[in-house]
């Protein structure tokens, strides 16, 4: 009798196992809840898992409920716990049936203790001091016991140990726990290395010398995995690979060398594009830019004579959404790219381009800018923080229809000037970091042409991570032209002034309706300035899923000329917006209000744009 009692017991439980996975297996996951966390937030906690739950009246369904991923999700959380000291943390669930197929997902957590660091001991570093270890991993007895900072810095440093020769760097780390945690850690540093051979894989239709001057670590050089990722990016740069992989073998404990294996993917050499969708485009050189329905294509070639050398040639026409008649803007060019200039690395493109631009709506019928001419531009990059990129352009230029401007054609003769220092942490979307720019220009002079000028543009960038995902941003910009002597008409071309007003300047005014302006037949027709200063702020946050926002305050005004600036004249704005995560970058819709300029009136003005203002 005893043993289909035992039997009979063993089926139950195992029933009872398998039951949330038979009832609910598939069902629509419609909240996620939980219960028993104090130390970690919920919004921290939610954002750790993979599945999700419906949201916004369906907008957005609820994950398929699989018996095996909540309990991965578990393990999960339970992990993260661990990583901040929670080393007795547990974390089980409840499951509820709601309706229409539909369950809720209950993580009950247990925290436990929190275990503090009693101190550490370091064993085995020469070449990185143990001070450095001490800094990098933030070890500070009595501080809260973080699994997950002694990773990220452990990371860290075997990182800093493979850019200054050490590729087989082993750091060993465990801990003793009592009532406090004891963390021990054991370096094996290996020998200094060297770069045995560099050997290049199959690359048809590409000369090796071309392959050779992308890769900027040889023979004989110290080991270092910052050269090693720069020289792929360099390789996958030139367009000519689908896919570049770097990686070593052949360790020769006694030479203390190890030799590279470059593997490339080739691409197509030749192709024809087509593209159709919105993007963004500015009217003017320092207008904010406006959203377009844009229309292009063209063919290009990749590697003309083997050499890494490319011709491109496109034609494109856009207007600006929602309005649809085309084209106003039409633009034609071939391009021709030499990507080494005298055996440096700065890519050089010849450009002779034809553009046209239908200003009717902003100036009135009739009114339009048309510039045919040659642009070479030259850019030099160092790692991804650096960049300069200088170009000198001729071009005729004829703008018609416009009050107060000089309808004959005019002649550009122009050296332009980019200085960047990037370092954010992510292009899209940067949490840390800052963004530094100078834009110095001069048009005429001792180059020639009509007008005779020189300007200069800065701006510089600041992200921060102010708690969890919740980053606070901000930017200031300043810009000045000054016309030059030999100039008799005294004016700076209506394209090369500065504009404010926008979805990336000044929001809760239109596109370049702050600054002077002009009534013409009814219509405010912005007349640009040549002394601009003004900035932003704003607070960046998530919300839900793919769906973020922002509140903001912008400044600033646009002058005629730097001796009319007056500090009272600076106008204010605030307002928030909304952002849509993309694969391409974050899309947005901000709403913005005047709030000392009654002349322009209290409504609110709504701003839709690709990529954030900053």
């Amino acid at each position: 009798m005893l043993i289909p009692i035992i039997l009979l017991s063993m089926i139950t439980a195992t029933l009872g196992q398998a039951a949330p996975s038979v009832v609910f297996d598939g069902a629509e996951i419609g909240s996620i809840k939980f219960t028993g966390n104090e130390a970690i937030s919920n919004s921290d906690l939610k954002d750790l898992l993979t599945i999700h739950a419906r949201i916004l009246w369906g907008i957005r369904a609820g994950s398929p409920y699989n018996f095996r991923q909540v309990n991965r999700e578990k393990a999960i959380l339970a992990n993260y716990y661990r990583q901040f000291g929670f080393l007795d943390a547990v974390v089980n669930d409840t499951l509820t049936a709601l309706e229409k197929n539909r369950i809720k997902v209950e993580f009950r957590i247990t925290e436990g203790k929190q275990y503090y660091l009693k101190g550490f001991n370091l064993r085995g570093n020469k070449v990185i001091p143990t001070a450095d270890y001490i800094r990098e991993l933030k070890l500070r007895p009595g501080i809260p016991f973080s699994r997950y900072e002694i990773q990220n810095g452990l990371q860290r440093l075997v990182r800093r140990y493979e850019t200054i020769g050490y590729p087989g760097v082993f750091i060993q780390d465990s801990v003793a726990v009592s009532d406090s945690v004891e963390l021990f850690i054991k370096i094996f540093e290996g020998d200094f290395t060297r770069i045995g051979r560099v050997v290049i894989g199959e690359a048809p239709g590409v000369e090796q010398s071309i392959i050779k001057r992308e890769v900027v670590i040889g023979n004989g050089d110290m080991y270092n995995i910052d050269l090693i990722e720069e020289s792929q990016r360099r390789l996958f740069e030139t367009g000519l690979f689908n896919g570049v992989n770097i990686t070593s073998s052949d360790l020769d404990t006694v030479a203390d060398i190890v030799n590279l294996n470059i593997d490339l993917i080739m691409s197509k050499f030749r192709s024809v594009d087509f593209d159709f969708g919105l993007k963004q485009e500015a009217l003017k050189e320092y207008a904010d830019p406006l959203l377009n329905l844009n229309v292009e294509g063209g063919w290009r070639h990749k590697n003309i004579d083997q050499a890494g050398r490319k011709l491109q040639v496109s034609l494109s026409a856009s207007t600006r959404f929602p309005e649809i008649y085309l084209p106003q803007k039409f633009r034609g060019d071939i391009i021709f790219t030499e990507p080494w200039l005298l055996k440096f690395r700065t890519p050089t493109s010849v450009n002779p381009f034809f553009e046209y631009q239908d200003w009717s709506g902003i100036y009135g019928a009739g009114s339009f800018h048309r510039k045919y001419g040659l642009q070479i531009t030259s850019l030099y990059r160092w790692f991804r923080t650096v960049q300069a990129r200088g170009q000198l352009e001729w071009s005729k230029v004829q703008t018609q229809g416009i009050s107060n401007e000089e309808d004959k054609p005019i002649e550009q003769r122009i050296y332009s000037l980019i200085l960047r220092l990037d370092r954010k942490n992510n292009f899209f979307t940067p949490s840390e970091g800052y963004l530094f720019e100078i834009k110095p220009k001069l048009m005429g002079a001792f180059l020639g042409g009509t007008h005779h000028f020189v300007q200069l543009e800065t701006s510089y960038s600041r992200y921060h991570r102010l708690f969890g995902r919740v980053v606070g941003a901000a930017r200031v910009v300043t810009g000045i032209t000054r016309v030059l002597p030999q100039d008799t008409s005294g004016v700076v071309p209506i394209n090369h002034r500065f504009y404010l007003g926008g979805n990336s300047s000044v929001r809760g005014y239109q596109n370049q309706q702050l600054g002077p302006l002009s009534l013409e037949e009814g219509n405010i027709v912005p007349l640009g300035g040549n002394f601009e200063v003004y900035g932003n702020f704003e607070i960046r946050f998530p919300i839900v899923w793919i769906i973020g926002g922002e509140v903001f305050f912008d400044w600033g005004n646009l002058w005629t000329d730097p001796k009319f600036a007056n500090i009272g004249d600076i106008k204010l704005a605030t307002g928030f917006g909304i952002t849509f995560a993309t694969p391409i970058g974050p899309a947005r819709i901000d709403f913005g209000k005047p709030l000392n300029d009654s002349s322009y009136g209290t409504g609110w003005n709504i701003h839709v744009a690709i990529s954030h203002a900053f």
